[in-house]
Order: structure tokens, then sequence, then C-alpha cells
């Protein structure tokens, strides 16, 4: 958009010490938006650059722009959701002292005139003669493509005359040596690119372009480096490693280049890991331990037996070092996903001593809380029987919450009956956070829901310790038995309709609200899911997004969460071979497994192979019923702190 000839547009920026982009705005727009109107029909939808530097805007222009089925009836009636239909617009913005150019015909330009179309400054000419070039395939192209290559004192013409060689199948391995030196990053990066899919061509060249490559890992243009990392898995020379290894040398603090690398390790992990382990300052900075916890969990789901012995032999050697729990537990975990085990892979008994040490540091006052959490998510690797007393103790009103949370976790992965008394037994002194996981835990075996359910009856564990969603999963559970008994306990689910419910706190929005008591509200029954600003969990959607749409739209999205739900947040429920429930948002999915993310932002990743059934419920991951026990006026506070939070 930079090239519509107006400064006002916003313009993009280069991290510089990261790959990603990021918006800025520019000097003269720093108290005032580009585009605004006081009209709330302006429904902005589209922009595009001209041919001739303007730039074009298309308006919607909609009294009504929300599905009706978000709209309670209550509201709707009010409303005439058709408003606008026969009307919209197009803007035209113009840069000041602007005067008509006559309008290209580019279908009648020569090949001559296409090619010197490539350092117009207008990125419409550009594109379009680039592409015309591609669909003409016209050789008469290549000698003044070479020439604009060579000559152009335009970057971006230059780059054009790259992309379109290729395009004409004429892109030679001398221009591309010479591309791989160019002065401006983006020819480089985009040379780079090329190379991995032209260096199988390259026949005798491909040595040259390989070495030329291989400098580019110490590039000073971070995403120079980010598609060399992309480009290397496309090779298979050994040296490569070597390649990778500086990359994330440089780089290892951004999260994308530690992905581009990793996507390039198919082959070599074994020896990428050689690599930097020798290396004290990767092993000792917090962006290269988390690389390094990456490989090492590639290296055990890839299960190649060569890789795993070095990562044993590594720990073997290091075992008294602070890397042995965090890289001892990622090899666990892949090995894992690979559907073995550590205990298979370590039949020698090496990492004893890592595991001793471990048990040792969980129940240490004196040890760094990071070290006990490490060494408490190691120990879910071992068995109830030998770490079960320890992990049982953390959960006490003692030790930190962060270490009690690590201990739920690890226990929750023994199938050992003794996991029901050792997460129960402490219920009194637990924090409420504590509560809500355990009880997440309990939910996902039918043993344990039974040990839990006599809880209840004894009333050890009250009705008031459960989520709505927890409430939810279990009023839906697959055994009829399951949801019988919910009932009997807890009640059946609320019958009131949504928009019942709805129109029962519309008064809400005439009060006014005290956004301190809202903010307790949020903190009680919002902020296991929800994020505003530095508080809460990123299950669903930040608030910080939502508090612009109105108060109407938050109380309809309060109270009736399913009346419109992005794909994104649906809950999907996972039954497993081994009897195991599990219930959540989809955060993530792989070949080999599925991550899903729950209240609190506790995380569980399944493998497929271990799926006996995966289901969407068709329903929001944000359960009905958080309302219950709320009156308008604690609504209207609830509503008040939403809108005014930063």
């Amino acid at each position: 958009m930079a090239d519509c000839g107006s400064n006002l547009i916003h313009r993009k920026k280069l991290f510089p010490d990261g790959v990603g982009l990021i918006a800025q705005r520019a000097e003269d727009e720093q108290k005032v938006e580009f585009l605004a109107s006081r009209d709330n029909w302006f429904r902005p939808v589209q922009m595009a650059n001209a041919p001739d530097g303007t730039l074009y805007i298309a308006d919607m222009y909609r009294e009504v722009i929300e599905h009706p089925w978000s709209l309670p009836a209550s509201i709707k009636q009010y409303l005439d959701l058709n408003s606008g239909n026969d009307r919209g617009r197009i803007y035209r913005v113009l840069p000041e002292g602007f005067r008509q150019p006559k309008l290209p015909r580019l279908s009648h330009a020569t090949t001559a005139e296409l090619v010197a179309l490539l350092e117009h400054p207008n990125g419409w000419h550009r594109d379009t003669a680039a592409r015309l070039l591609c669909e003409r395939q016209d050789e008469s192209a290549v000698p003044l493509l070479l020439k604009l290559r060579k000559n152009s004192r335009s970057p971006l013409a230059r780059m054009h005359a790259l992309c379109a060689l290729d395009g004409l199948r004429a892109l030679r391995p001398a221009e591309l040596l010479e591309a791989l030196g160019d002065e401006n990053g983006a020819v480089r990066e985009r040379a780079v690119r090329l190379a991995g899919e032209t260096a199988p061509r390259a026949g005798p060249w491909s040595g040259r372009v390989w070495k030329n490559l291989a400098a580019l890992s110490d590039d000073p243009d971070v995403r120079v480096r980010y598609q060399l990392a992309f480009t290397l898995g496309e090779w298979k020379d050994a040296e490569k490693i070597n390649a990778l290894a500086g990359i994330i040398r440089r780089g290892a603090d951004d999260r994308w280049i530690r992905a581009a690398v990793l996507s390039s390790l198919a082959e070599g992990a074994g020896r990428m890991f050689d690599a930097l382990t020798g290396d004290s300052r990767c092993v000792d900075s917090q962006g290269g331990r988390e690389f390094l916890r990456q490989l090492v969990g590639a290296i055990g789901t890839q299960n190649d037996p060569g890789a795993v012995r070095t990562v044993l032999k590594y720990l073997q050697k290091n075992d008294g070092t602070s890397a042995a729990f965090w890289m001892t537990r990622a090899l666990g975990d892949g090995l894992r996903n690979a559907g073995t085990s550590l205990a298979r892979a370590d039949s020698e008994g090496k990492l004893k001593p890592i595991f001793a040490r471990a048990k040792a540091r969980a129940g240490d006052a004196g040890a760094s809380e990071q070290t006990r959490v490490e060494a408490v998510q190691l120990l879910a690797l071992s068995s109830f029987d030998e770490t079960g007393r320890v992990l049982s103790s953390l959960l006490g009103s003692g030790p930190p919450e962060s270490l009690g949370l690590a201990a739920v976790a690890a226990l929750a992965r023994f199938s050992d009956p003794g996991v029901c008394q050792a997460l129960l037994e402490p219920w009194p002194q637990l924090s409420a956070r504590l509560r809500s996981e355990v009880v997440t835990v309990m939910l996902t075996r039918p043993e344990r829901i039974q040990a839990l359910f006599q809880s209840v009856e004894r009333r050890t564990v009250l009705a008031s310790d459960f989520t709505a969603q927890q409430l939810q999963v279990l009023r839906a559970h697959r055994d009829p038995k399951v949801r019988g008994q919910t009932i009997q306990l807890f009640g059946p689910p609320p019958a009131a309709k949504r928009d019942d419910v709805v129109k029962a706190f519309l008064p809400a929005l005439e009060l006014r609200g005290n956004p301190s008591k809202g903010k307790a509200i949020y903190l009680e029954r919002c902020a296991a899911c929800h994020r505003i600003g530095s508080q809460g969990q990123a299950v669903g959607p930040d608030l910080m997004t939502v508090k612009t749409a109105g108060k109407e739209t938050l109380l309809i999205n309060i109270l009736d969460p399913n009346r419109e739900v992005a794909p994104r947040y649906f809950n999907y429920s996972i039954e497993t071979n081994t009897g195991e429930s599990y219930s959540g948002m989809i955060a993530n999915e792989s070949p080999s497994s599925i991550t899903l993310r729950g209240p609190n932002g506790t995380e569980t990743v399944v493998l497929r192979s271990q799926i006996a059934r995966l289901r969407a419920s068709g329903q929001s991951v944000m359960p009905e019923g958080l309302e219950v026990g709320l009156t308008p006026q604690g609504m209207a506070d609830l509503i008040e702190f939403l809108g005014v939070a930063d």
C-alpha cells in the first residue's frame, strides 16, 4: 500500500531481532487514524492499490453486520437486518497534488516494455508485468531480464527479474550465485528460496551454490537466515548441519528461526545435538535451551537409535548439570510420542542417577523453584510407587503453587489406583487453581470419577468446587451411569432458555457498574479461559479484542456462548484406547498427535494412535450457566470492568 503515493498509509517494519513483521504508524498518524468515520454504518472491507497510484477502499455500508443468530430476539426486533443491502461505496484516496496519469494497457505492451516495468515504483505495474511475462513465456525476454538483474539499481526490480527468469525456466546457476551475494537482503532471501528449487538442476555448479548458501548462515538479515533454514532441508550435503547450527547460534531466541531449523532436521538431528551441546553459550542461553528441548523431543519422536544413543551418552556424562532434568524429560516425551518409552531406550539404567537427583530436588525447599518444577516434571516419567509420596507432599499449602500444578500433572500420567488418594487427600489445603486442576485430572478416568463422586457425597469436595465447564463434561459423559450420578449430585442442567436468560439480564445494561467488583467476578468466573491485558489465561478469545463490541454484545457472549461460535473455539472430547477422557479446544494438530487446551491453559497431548474416538460437541468450549448466582448488578459490574480494563 505504500505505493499509493501517500505517506499516510500504515507501513510494516522488520523486527531487528526477529522474523515477524509488525505494523507501525506513520509519523503524522500518531494521534489519528488514517481511516475513520462518524457514520456507524461505515464498514470498510477491502483496500487495493490502483495502477495510477491511488488507493481504493470498498465500504460494505450496512447498518448491521452481525449474524442474525448472534442477536437475541429482544434486540433483533428493533433492527432491520436488510438495511443497507442496496448500498455500498468505493472511496478513492489521492495523494496531495495528484494529477491523473494516462492509464496503462499492459495487455498491449511489448515484452521489452514489460521487462522495463519491473522497475516501476508502483507495485501494481511490477506485479502485472511479472505475471504477463510468465504467461507469455517469450524467450526474447531472457537477455533483457539478465541485463536488468545485473544492472538495475532497484532491489525490487532485481528480485522480480530473478523470479521472472525462474518462471521462464531460464534461471542459470551463474545468475543465482550472483543474486546470493546481492547487497539487498530481500534479493538474497529470494535467491536462497530459488536455490532450493534450482540447485538439483545445477549439475557441476551445485558445489558452488552450496558453498555460497552455507556462507549465508551468518547473514546480517534475519529473513535471509530464516529462508535459508528452510532451503537447507532440501540439501543432502553432510555440511548442512554446520550451517543450520550457525543459524541457531545467532537466532535461537527467535521462535520462528527455531521452527524453521527443526523443519530441516528430518535427517541429522543427532549430529545437530552434538554440534550444539558442545557450545556452552547455546546450552546456557534461554533460546538455546528451548531449541535443544525441542530438538531432543524430535529425536525421541523420530526414534532413531543412533541419535537416541547420542542423547543418552550426553546425559550420562552430564547427569549433574541443570540441563539433565529438562533434557531427559524431553527425550522421554518424544519416545512416548513414538510409541515406546524412556525405560526401554535406557534398558541399562544409565539415567537412574538423574531420576534419583530429581526425586531429591523435588522435595528440597532450598532448591530454586524452577529446578524443583523441572524435577517434578521429570518424575512423571518414573512410576507412582517410586515417586507418588514425594509428588503428593507437594500439594499442601506450603510449596509454591507452580510446584503443586506440576505435581498434579505428573500424578495424572500414572494409572495406579493410589493416584486418587494422592490427589484428594490434601484437598482442604489446596488453592482454588489446584482444586480445578485436580478435578480436571479426576475426570479423565472412570475410576477417578467414582472416587471424586464419593468425596462429593462425603462433602469433602463441594459442588461449588466444580466449574461450569467441568459439570458440562460430566452431564455429557459417554457413560450413562456417570450422567445419572451427575444429575443426582449436582442436579440437571439449567432449564432456562438462553433467550430468556438474556432477557432477564437486560436490565444490567441500564445499571451503573463497579469495575473493582467486576474484576473480582472476572477472576472468579472468566480468568481461567480468558485473558485481558496481563491477567487470565488465553484459552478463549482475548477479551481486549471484544471489549469494543458494545455492552449488548458482551452480555450476549457471556450468557449465550453457543449462539455464534468460531470453529476454533469448539469443544472436543477425546476417548483413548485405555479408557481415559479429555476435553477442550484443539490447540494444535500434527500427523501423530492432537493437543487439547482446557481451562487455565492446561494442554494435553494425545497420540492419534491412542485415540479411540474424537468427537466435536458442536458447542463452545465456554459453557452455559456462568451467570448462575449473579444478579443483574453483578453482571453490570463485570461488563463495566471488561469495558475499562487494560
